[in-house]
This record gives C-alpha cells, sequence and structure tokens, in this order.
C-alpha cells in the first residue's frame, strides 16, 4: 500500500478497496480517510460550481456548467459512494447534461453519459429519447445506433432491437 502511495496509483479503486478491506486496521484505516477526504474535496467543489451556476453572468455560465459536470462525472466515478446519495447526483448529472445538450446539441459524451446513466436509473424511455436526440443530432454516427441497442437490450425486446440492428447493417456506416 505503500508503495501504491509513492507511485500515486491510488486512482485505481481496487487497489483502495483492497486497502479498506486489508487485515492491518492502520492500513484500512488510511484508505478510509483517503477516500472519505477525496469524497469531501469533490462535495466542496459541487457545492461551489453549484452556487456560481445560480449566480455567474450569462458568458461564465457554460464554463461552470461544463466544469460541474466534469466534477459530477468524477464524483460518479467514485466506487465507494451509498446508493442514496450516488442516485441524487446520478439524477443531477442527467439534469445537468440535458442542461448542457439544449445549449449545445452537438457534445456527443453528453448523449452517451446521459443515456448510461438514464439506462442505471431504469429511465428507459428517457433513454429512448435521448438516444433519438443523439442519432438526430449525429446521423452518421454509430454509436447512437450502438446506445439504441443498448436500451432495448436492458428492456428485452427484442423486435425493436432487432430492428435497430438492421437499420445499422443497411445504413452506410
Amino acid at each position: 500500500f505503500t508503495e501504491a502511495i509513492k507511485r500515486g496509483v491510488l486512482q485505481n479503486h481496487e487497489i483502495l478497496k483492497g486497502a479498506i478491506r486489508d487485515e492491518d486496521r492502520e492500513v484500512s484505516h488510511y484508505a478510509v480517510s483517503m477516500v472519505t477526504t477525496k469524497i469531501e474535496q469533490l462535495e466542496m467543489r459541487l457545492f461551489e460550481l453549484e452556487e456560481h451556476l445560480k449566480q455567474e453572468s450569462a458568458e461564465k455560465y457554460m464554463d461552470n456548467l461544463r466544469a460541474y459536470i466534469r466534477t459530477l462525472e468524477e464524483y460518479l466515478s467514485l466506487d465507494f459512494l451509498d446508493m442514496a446519495t450516488k442516485r441524487k447526483r446520478v439524477r443531477e448529472y442527467c439534469a445537468a447534461l440535458q442542461e448542457l445538450l439544449d445549449a449545445s446539441p452537438l457534445e456527443e459524451h453528453a448523449y452517451v453519459e446521459r443515456i448510461r446513466y438514464e439506462i442505471w436509473l431504469g429511465l428507459y424511455d428517457e433513454a429512448l429519447k435521448t438516444c433519438a436526440a443523439f442519432q438526430k443530432a449525429f446521423p452518421n454516427a454509430e454509436e447512437a445506433y450502438l446506445r439504441f441497442i443498448e436500451v432495448y437490450a436492458k428492456m428485452k425486446d427484442r423486435e425493436k432491437l432487432q430492428a435497430k440492428l438492421d437499420e445499422l447493417k443497411k445504413s452506410p456506416l
């Protein structure tokens, strides 16, 4: 664990999970402390950005929105969040992504992320709407087709999944 700290590989969640479960109480305590500190830092940054979004001028708003989205993305990548907190932050993330897409509909990554988390929330109808908007914005993107296919697979809708696969096969992609 000490070697991992020296090499700065603590961004690897598997190492942290192992350290938290370590038999050495000092190691596990230190790992928990590191995770807690990281979560607190991200929550403070999110709070600051939320305040900026409420108060900033229009020209700085989009920069702050993008920073807020990046911070939420980093926060959600942590594997140490309780389910209620994660669910709350995922909803905020989806709302922020939609706000970004409303202002700038050519943000491919925002579509992909929003669809991924709408699926995670079980909001399949919303995910399909986002897929449709994604495909409209990027009609020649294979990724848009793949997101539709992913949603239909999660919904276990074989007919629509097969229809989208056929549509993809017939496309020039």
